[in-house]
């Protein structure tokens, strides 16, 4: 088991070793000044994309997800964060589509630069191309698209890390934010 773990966390590495950092500034600076935030994604992905947005509420984020009844109206100059792994599931890609009609500033995350989704966006982060073997990442022991989601899941908190430094939340701040109601 020990060889397990020490190899999903080498592929986590080589994945995250890749990520474009100029980009991560970029989105950063985007949420900070986001009135609303919209986030949507399907499947393990969809919940690494809710994980994510409940830590920007945490942070005192007006963020919403995608489907929930309590989502209101995308306005003109919101901002639209899709994740993806394939940049190809047709829900996300439709709804993307839909933000970006609709004036929102639109953010994917996926591991396909080549995809219909990478190409909807406004702006693309790849935490490395890990759904198919590509020479910079051998190909996963896992399967499916669980090396993108845990990458994702690890990118999207070391993003919370920063936005709490550069807005200057502590961790009581967020605990205040936090449910009482479990």
């Amino acid at each position: 088991m020990k060889d397990i773990l020490a190899k999903i966390l080498e592929e986590i590495k080589g994945v995250l070793d890749l990520t474009e950092l100029e980009k991560v500034k970029e989105f950063i600076d985007e949420i900070k000044k986001s009135k609303k935030i919209y986030t949507l994604g399907m499947g393990r992905t969809g919940l690494i994309v809710k994980a994510f947005a409940m830590r920007l509420m945490h942070l005192g984020f007006n963020v919403y997800v995608v489907g929930e009844t309590i989502t209101p109206r995308l306005e003109e100059g919101d901002l639209f964060i899709a994740g993806s792994g394939s940049g190809e599931t047709e829900i996300t890609c439709y709804l993307t589509q839909k933000a970006k009609k609709g004036g929102a500033i639109t953010w994917v995350l996926t591991s396909n630069g080549d995809s219909r989704l990478a190409k909807i966006g406004d702006e693309i982060i790849i935490p490395g191309a890990v759904k198919s073997p590509v020479k910079e990442i051998p190909p996963s022991i896992q399967y499916g698209g669980s090396l993108f989601e845990q990458s994702l899941l690890i990118f999207t908190d070391a993003i919370i890390v920063r936005l709490m430094r550069e807005i200057g939340k502590s961790k009581d701040d967020m605990n205040a934010k936090h449910t009482n109601l479990e």
